[in-house]
Order: C-alpha cells, then structure tokens, then sequence
C-alpha cells in the first residue's frame, strides 16, 4: 500500500513538469496565432459640430468638433491656419472625442472664415491623418464661394515647395506684404500645391512667402518671396461640364464597376466662378538689407569680410594707420560676390597682432534707397612662438592623379597669391611607346578670382604618361618666398572611357546657359556649363563625359551676363526661367549622344557607339 502511493507520488512528481510544459506549449501556439485583424487605416470622420459647420450668421465664441472616436492633435501649431488670419491664436483643446476651439477675438463683420487644420487629427490608436480638415462660418448671411488655387515651386531648381504661406491682399498696393497681415492665406503641401476656399467676389493681390518668423509680414532678409505680376480677379466665364451616365445592371450581372456599359453622355454649359490658377516661382531678392554677418583674421597677412548676401557696390576699405602705406594689399572676391578678402603685402603691417580698419558698404534705409555706412572693426592675430621667422620655401598643392582626364587642366596651388611665373623652368613630357620622351606643349592660366592658383591647358593624349617637373624660382608668390622642386608624374585615361552629347536646341533664340548637371540629396553640381556663343552648327557639345547620369538644364539669360539672376519684388522682375530636361541621360563609355531639346517639349535623342 505504501509502495504503491510512493510510486504513485513520484509518478505525479514526474508527470506534473511534462505536462505542464505540454499545455504551455500549446497555449502559446493558441496565443501567437492571435492576429487582432488587420491594421487600422481609417481616418476619424466627423460626426457633429455646435455651431454646425458652414454656418452662417456665427456669432458664437465656441466651437465644438466631435469626431467617431478618439483623437490626437499633432504638430497643431504647425498645422493650424486660420483664413483671414486671427490677431491671436484661437485655443484648441480635447473634450472627449473631439476638440473645443475658443475665439480669442472679435470676428469681423460679413466675413467668411477657414479654420484649416492640416493633418493635425489623428485618430488614437494608428495616428491616421484626417487630411485638410476644414471648418468653415460666415458671420454674415452667406457662404463665400470664391477659389485660388495653384502650384509654388523655386525659381532656381523648380522644386516644390512646402509649407509656404500664400496670401491674398484686398489692398493692391505694393507695399502690402511688408506692412499688413494678408485677407486670406493657405499654406502649400509636400507637392506644393495650395487652395485658398471661401474666398469672397474681389480683386486681390497675390504673394507667396516663406515666413520664417511667423508674423505673416515680408519682413526679413532670409524670407523668400513669389509673387504674380497681375491681380486676382474672380470674373464669370461659359463653363462646360460632361456628365456620364451608366446602364443598369440587373443584381447578379458579374460587371465591374468601370466596366458599365455607358447610356447617355451629358453635356452640360452654364456660366460660374471657376477657380483661378496662379503658379509662382520663389527666390531671395539681392536688393533687400544687407550688413556685415562676420569679419576673420585665420592667417596674420589675410583678413576677410564676409556679408549676408552679394555686395551692391565695391568695398570700401581703409587700414587705420598713422603710417602712410601705399601698394599694401591685394582684394579678392568670392564667387559668390559675399565675401572680400585683403591679402596684406608689408610684413612690417602684417606682423602687428592687432590692426584696425575701417569697412563702407551701401544699406537700404527706411525709404528703401541706398546709403553708405561704415564700420570700424579691429582684427587680431596671436602669434605662436617662432611664427614670425620667414619660411624659406612652400610647398606646391597640385590635382594630379593615376587617372588623370583629358578635359581637365593640370592645377598647382601656393598658399599665398602669385606674383609672377617662369614658364622656363616648368617642363612636362610625354612618353610615347612606352620608351620615348618628348616635351609637351601647354599654356599658364590666371583666373581673376583664384589668386592663389594657375592652370596648365594641355591638348592632353589619351592613355599616355606624363612628367611635370616644377624648378624652383618658377613661381613667385607676393611675399618672395618660393617653394620646393615639384616632381609629379600622371597618367590619363583611354579615350573609350568617356562618352560625349551633342546638345540641339531648335527655336531658341535668346540668350541661354546650357548646363549639364548631376542631382543628389537635394544638392545640384553643375559639372558642365556652355553659353549662347558656344554653338557651332547649331549644336551644343560636351566632350569626355564620365559613365554617370546626367540632367541638362537651359537657364533662360536675358541679360546676358552668364549668370542666373534672381528677382526684384518692387520693380517687378520675376527671376531668370529656368527648365530642366524631363529626360535623364545616361552617359556610356564609347557612346556618342545627339538630343534635339525643343525647350518645353519632350526631347528625341539618338544614340550610336562611337
């Protein structure tokens, strides 16, 4: 008896882990193979409003907005718009399954409002976006039904633009944007599309600005501005509308919905209000403010002046010295024309830790007209023990490389501005066959704006080595310190790496830029760029192009200066057109490409191996 409840005890003492972990098992295959249905992809829809939306005759300072479920608002700040503009924000919060909006100011009178909300209502659970949710009153006895609608995109790339404010003005003056909040406003989405609703019967001026202080004023140099030359004007026109009815179908007929057989086609003409389309092209004006953004001393013999934005006129610049100095500098300006830098000659001025000067440049004043200003800035460089022994020589930079290509030009760079050049002490070959060694022919090149480096055209050959051997005493830089022998041996490419483009550009008879370009991460490079003269036989070519793809790009010069220039609000100048060719090209090693490019038009291209 005992024996047997022993046994029996160790056999439940046994059995009770197995099957414990049996039935854990298997209620974890039961749990796991619990789904909870598919995800949930459906916005929040409104179920009622108090006042009702669309009302009229609104005198209420509460609104309340209940939805079929519970909410999150997200981003509210960001997303919230109110049209026309409220003085101060209206206060949004959550009651329940919805929001409750007070009115923090009085409401104007026989006016349509818009509060837009974006995308700030999600529902709770899968943060799904109730998009462009509107409410919509009217403090008089009717709706506004006017609409502006249109596309905002930057003049210089064509990209759209996002989150930029678009502005109606009841005032038609040109003062308007910079002084007073806009009658109706919208703000653009991720294609740059916007819609300005409930607008009433008027003219308007139109403004697009990116409002990076939030005023809703064009008030600052870093804002960009678009705008249209012409006024909205809402006027009736003969619209025409066609509606399709479709055949019945009896209950058990296996039709597709699109796939209805048609019955009566209506044609219908009625005069309306359609919506008014205006695209406008964004950019930053060079005439507006401008000042001094920073001043250095990074090297004791250079000081740079660098400015918000592209100087109007040339520099004034004086050193406040008792001793009168003459010969004592040389100016370089930026590329970009924003930045001037002074290369100071005598080493008994450089040498001084601290050095005082006196800056001009021209500033708007309140009646927007030029006026020179000056400031008076002091620059200081601390010396290191021993920097102010003289160097005997320097070293030469240089863009050499095993691979060298046969459109490039040979670069050698000093650290400081040269003064002049012995070409007879500079030498390049080349060998041929592998064993014989004969001069190179090649021609030294200044660029006005890079005073520190000089190129070497060379009418290079294809798979072939070189030799460049640098003298010393072959350059001389401002400071009469000259640099180290330079030995430098290179390599070019095979001419079957490159492929070419032959670039027609039938019916343009302006002045252009034609630009080759590659795109990435939102960054342009122009990697060629060829002008109006450049055609020969009505053709553009673009010679040893490196295997990648490409854009081209017209920029539209109507000035001629073979640049792109940007725009002037107050005297009306929109900014220089840009287009892009719709096509990418695909440059291959050892082909030749010819594109015929009607601006606007689709391009046709022919390929061929070469």
């Amino acid at each position: 008896m005992n024996i047997n409840i022993k046994y029996g005890y160790l056999l439940s003492l046994v059995m009770t882990p197995v099957m414990a972990v049996m039935l854990f098992s298997r209620c974890a295959r039961e749990m796991t193979s619990l789904t909870g249905g598919p995800r949930d992809t459906i916005p929040p829809k409104l179920v009622e409003s108090e006042p009702p939306n669309y009302s009229v005759e609104f005198d209420s300072k509460e609104i309340e907005i209940e939805f079929n479920e519970f909410i999150q608002l997200k981003e509210m700040e960001q997303q919230f718009l109110s049209s026309p503009p409220f003085e101060e924000d209206p206060e949004i919060k959550m009651k329940g399954k919805g929001i409750e909006v007070e009115l923090k100011e009085s409401l104007k009178d026989s006016t349509t409002y818009t509060l837009n909300f974006g995308n700030a209502i999600v529902d709770y659970t899968e943060s799904n976006p109730l998009r462009n949710f509107k409410y919509v009153f009217s403090t008089g006895k009717d709706l506004d039904s006017m609409r502006v609608e249109g596309r905002v995109y930057d003049a210089f790339n064509l990209k759209a633009r996002e989150n930029v404010l678009v502005m109606l003005y009841e005032e038609l003056n040109d003062s308007v944007p910079y002084n007073r909040i806009p009658d109706y406003v919208s703000r653009t989405d991720e294609q740059g599309y916007y819609s300005i609703t409930n607008v009433r019967q008027d003219t308007f001026k139109i403004f697009a600005l990116d409002d990076l202080n939030n005023n809703y004023l064009y008030d600052s140099q870093d804002e960009q501005i678009g705008f249209v030359d012409s006024t909205v004007v809402f006027e009736k026109q003969m619209i025409e509308e066609h509606d399709t009815i479709y055949s019945r179908q009896p209950a058990n007929a296996m039709v597709p919905g699109d796939s209805l057989p048609i019955d009566t086609v209506i044609h219908r003409k009625y005069r309306g209000y359609p919506a008014e389309n205006f695209t406008m092209a964004m950019f930053n004006e060079t005439g507006k403010e401008q000042y001094l953004k920073s001043y250095q001393r990074k090297q004791p013999m250079k000081v740079d002046f660098i400015f918000n934005r592209p100087l109007r006129d040339s520099l004034r610049f004086a050193l406040l010295d008792s001793v009168e100095r003459k010969d004592w500098y040389i100016k370089k300006t930026s590329a970009q024309g924003d930045t001037v830098s002074y290369w100071l000659k005598d080493t008994s001025l450089y040498y001084q830790e601290y050095l005082k000067f006196q800056v001009g440049y021209q500033q708007l004043d309140s009646m927007n007209q030029l006026q020179w200003t000056s400031d008076t800035l002091e620059l200081s460089y601390i010396f290191e023990e021993g920097e102010k022994t003289s160097q005997d020589t320097l070293a030469i930079d240089n863009n050499a490389s095993k691979t060298f290509n046969l459109n490039q030009q040979l670069r050698l760079t000093l650290p400081f501005p040269f003064q002049s050049i012995d070409t007879s002490r500079i030498m390049l070959e080349e060998t041929v066959n592998d064993s014989v060694v004969k001069p190179a022919k090649f021609q030294i090149q200044r660029k006005e704006r890079n005073l520190r480096s000089v190129y070497m055209d060379v009418k290079w050959k294809p798979n072939t080595n070189y030799h460049l051997t640098v003298l010393p005493q072959a350059i001389r830089n401002i400071y009469d310190v000259y640099h180290d022998t330079l030995d430098v041996r290179l390599k070019t490419r095979a001419e079957d790496y490159y492929g070419s483009l032959k670039v027609g550009l039938p019916g343009l008879d302006s002045e252009f830029i034609l630009q080759l370009v590659q795109s990435s991460n939102d960054e342009e490079q122009v990697i060629r760029e060829q002008y109006t003269g450049d055609m020969k036989d009505g053709l553009v070519t673009f010679e040893y192009l490196d295997p990648k793809e490409y854009l081209l790009k017209v920029i539209f010069d109507r000035n001629g200066n073979k640049e792109w220039d940007t725009g002037d609000y107050l005297r009306h100048e929109q900014p220089e057109k840009v287009r892009y060719n719709p096509e990418k090209i695909n440059i291959r090693s050892n082909w030749e490409y010819e594109i015929d490019w009607d601006v606007g038009q689709k391009p046709t291209k022919v390929e061929r191996r070469q």
